[in-house]
């Protein structure tokens, strides 16, 4: 006969039938495990609860502070705005200037009966070519060739006014003359005026052809008569022309910064009101010409990011037409980085020109927002195709329709959130061993009396009836080591028992 499998080869042959998952493990590996996992659980369920409630608390904090920059800028802005509205009207009322305008004036009509030479007006045609038309041509800001017909004055007056005082290397103009005669007296106190309003230049333009009689740069743009020439569509035409003419008299309007070729095309802001005559007649316009450091100065808190609570972020202006009104951090700190952030067009002109006034476009959502009259605060991406937290509000000029973008990158922006996870993920590591190190030593100690009693347990089965099993303690497993004992005591008694009976 086959003798019966033992117990130990019973239990081998049901556990080898389970699956992989369903077979029996040591004890002692599944109290270290839990413990391991338990840990593990632990720690991610607490990281991930503060995680999501600091990532809150930051973004919510993040959009408060970058609001409260744009707010802060647009106000600064407004009062800068209107402190150079409300000058450029009290100087336009001022009796001084409006004389000045009317000297100027006359003295021009005066100029219209003059002619230059031959030799003259070669000197000035090249000037014209070497200052104004090559540059315009090599610099493609231009979609046509541009030739000298296209920049050369209309008018004597322009003429003789720009061979005198614009062209370098020529006479002055003749001392007899009226222009002269009001340079002599006008021209220092106009030019007080100018420094007054911060301007890089002041312009009169007369009512008759809406012409410029004087200005204290002494510019391309000298004698030029807007309506009909050269600066026919620029800013400064559409100002005094168009703007200008829609606003009570004596009210003062501001242009958006735009590229003007007399002025290098730098970006150029022009603020102007009206000039009355004696006899309350509209006699003409005063024109005061702003650079683009003025704002600049606002946004960018004279690069004292820091201070201003931005960081790593910025500040910027953009007008209606989409275009950057002030200039980029990311071009003053970086400029060979902006440019290989933007296209090839748009990189081109921004070299060329020193900056990305008036030549950035800033299609972003914030913008789009803003000008829809719904201020922006949350996640988007700027104009460089960065990802960022930014904020953006309109701004009240008189004139022109302004947004201000206040912005941080967004990977600045979530650096606590990052050092937080870096910290958790320490502590994990740290934790985890720790766990497992205290699992084995307590899986240890709790199945330190499984195995006797085991044992002993084996050895009833097989017969033995008094089995070697030391106390195994006060507690549950000393219970069980007492009841195999008794049990192994029990079932020798009934043995005998059963044994007598038989004999």
């Amino acid at each position: 006969m086959t003798a019966a499998p033992t117990i130990d080869e019973e239990l081998a042959a049901r556990t080898a039938s389970l699956p992989f998952w369903k077979r029996p493990r040591r004890l002692r590996r599944q109290i270290a495990g839990t413990l391991v996992v338990t840990a593990l659980v632990a720690v991610t369920l607490f990281g991930a609860l503060n995680y999501v409630a600091a990532d809150r608390l930051l973004r919510a904090g993040s959009f408060d502070q970058l609001d409260g920059i744009a707010q802060s800028r647009a106000r600064s802005i407004e009062l800068a705005a209107g402190r150079l509205l409300r000058n450029t009207g009290a100087v336009a009322d001022d009796p001084g200037l409006k004389q000045a305008l009317d000297a100027f004036s006359e003295a021009v009509v005066e100029l219209e009966d003059v002619e230059l030479s031959d030799t003259e007006m070669a000197e000035l045609d090249r000037f014209y070519e070497d200052e104004v038309v090559a540059p315009l041509n090599a610099s493609g800001l231009v979609d046509i060739t541009v030739t000298l017909d296209d920049v050369r004055p209309t008018t004597n007056s322009a003429r003789v006014l720009q061979y005198h005082l614009v062209a370098p290397d020529t006479p002055p103009l003749p001392a007899g003359t009226a222009y002269a005669a009001a340079l002599a007296e006008y021209d220092t106190f106009l030019r007080s005026l100018a420094e007054s309003l911060s301007a890089e230049d002041l312009l009169l333009v007369s009512s008759a052809d809406d012409q410029v009689v004087y200005s204290t740069s002494k510019r391309i743009d000298l004698g030029a008569t807007l309506t009909d020439g050269p600066f026919e569509q620029s800013p400064l035409t559409r100002l005094v022309a168009d703007e200008l003419q829609r606003v009570r008299a004596g009210t003062a309007v501001v242009t958006d910064f735009e590229l003007y070729i007399p002025n290098e095309a730098r970006p150029t802001l022009f603020s102007a009101a009206t000039v009355r005559s004696s006899t309350a007649q509209v006699s003409g316009a005063l024109v005061v010409e702003i650079a683009g450091e003025a704002l600049d100065a606002i946004t960018t808190a004279g690069g004292r990011w820091e201070e201003v609570g931005l960081d790593d972020g910025e500040s910027y202006v953009v007008a209606s037409d989409l275009r950057l009104q002030s200039q980029s951090r990311a071009w003053i700190e970086d400029p060979e980085g902006y440019l290989d952030d933007v296209d090839e067009t748009t990189a081109e002109l921004v070299a060329l020109l020193g900056s990305p006034v008036g030549v950035q476009l800033v299609d972003t959502r914030p913008v789009r927002e803003a000008f829809r009259g719904e201020p922006f605060r949350g996640r988007s991406t700027n104009y460089l195709g960065h990802q960022v937290y930014s904020a953006s509000v309109t701004i009240d000029v008189p004139g022109v329709e302004w947004v201000v973008v206040t912005e941080v990158p967004l990977a600045s922006a979530r650096e606590p959130l990052n050092d937080y996870l870096w910290r958790m993920g320490f502590v994990a590591l740290l934790i985890v061993p720790l766990a497992a190190v205290v699992g084995i030593l307590l899986a240890r100690r709790l199945s330190r009396p499984i195995g006797p009693a085991v044992e002993a347990a084996r050895a009833v089965a097989e017969g033995e009836r008094d089995p070697d099993l030391p106390d195994l303690g006060n507690d549950e497993y000393g219970d069980l080591g007492r009841r195999l004992k008794r049990m192994a005591a029990l079932l020798a008694a009934q043995e005998q028992q059963l044994d007598d009976e038989f004999q």
